[in-house]
């Protein structure tokens, strides 16, 4: 008899927001800051770390640590509105535990900032290796519209962050399609969208004051984009069988 080798079906990495948190702090001496997920973490998914803070003087010293050992690379940033007093900052940062469990994340500066905010989301699905696809960012000042600028991504299937830091603290709403995740006090509202098609894409949010903003944008690819997969090759042609065949 002959043995034929099963068909394989391609299995597709879904792109899912797990869960975030967010920390902010109304005091004008810190130097760290901590922020605790909820639930443990899972191994290997994204860890997003997007922070704020209000300092004419550190500008590029924040740096984050965690629990889970885990090394954190920048996406983005430092970004600067210098517009305000003191100027408005962020930057955002990602990385993939290697063992999950609960965790902390730490954002430490080198010297005292004023009033951070720090907010960390975890996804599954995105890839551990070349995971960063697109990363932009905008400064400006009402009444021009919060938007980063386009950016266009190279894989069918991504997550785009959209991570939105204003001077005054007003009522403010994402842009279409994206999902707001946190909303802090000072100034910090984090947003995610998940798309299937390479494209061009912005982030953008609206608000209900005149205020000086920043607004940035961070794509990652899928782990397994299903335009990379191999699909299993058809033999073609007629099957030629020399000699006896015995059945048994």
């Amino acid at each position: 008899f002959f043995n034929f080798p099963p068909v394989v079906k391609e299995a597709s990495a879904v792109i899912a927001y797990v869960q975030s948190d967010l920390i902010d702090n109304s005091s004008d001496t810190v130097s760290s800051q901590a922020v605790t997920f909820s639930t443990n973490v899972t191994a290997n998914n994204l860890i997003v770390v997007a922070v704020l803070w209000y300092s004419n003087t550190v500008t590029n010293s924040a740096t984050p640590t965690d629990t889970r050992s885990t090394s954190y690379a920048i996406a983005l940033g430092p970004t600067a509105n210098t517009t305000p007093d003191p100027d408005v900052r962020s930057k955002i940062f990602y990385g993939f535990p290697a063992t999950g469990g609960a965790n902390t994340v730490t954002v430490t500066w080198a010297s005292s900032i004023q009033q951070p905010t720090v907010v960390v989301s975890e996804y599954s699905g995105i890839a551990t290796a070349g995971a960063l696809d697109q990363a932009l960012a905008a400064a400006g000042n009402s009444p021009t519209a919060p938007d980063s600028g386009n950016v266009t991504t190279t894989k069918d299937n991504e997550l785009l962050i959209n991570w939105f830091n204003e001077w005054h603290w007003g009522t403010h709403t994402p842009g279409t399609n994206y999902t707001e995740r946190e909303d802090g006090v000072q100034g910090g509202a984090f947003a995610d969208r998940i798309v299937s098609a390479t494209g061009t894409y912005s982030a953008t949010y609206t608000t209900s004051i005149s205020t000086n903003w920043i607004i940035n944008i961070v794509t990652f690819r899928e782990s397994v984009p299903l335009s990379d997969r191999k699909k299993p090759h058809k033999i073609r042609g007629k099957v030629v069988i020399r000699g006896k065949v015995k059945f048994r």
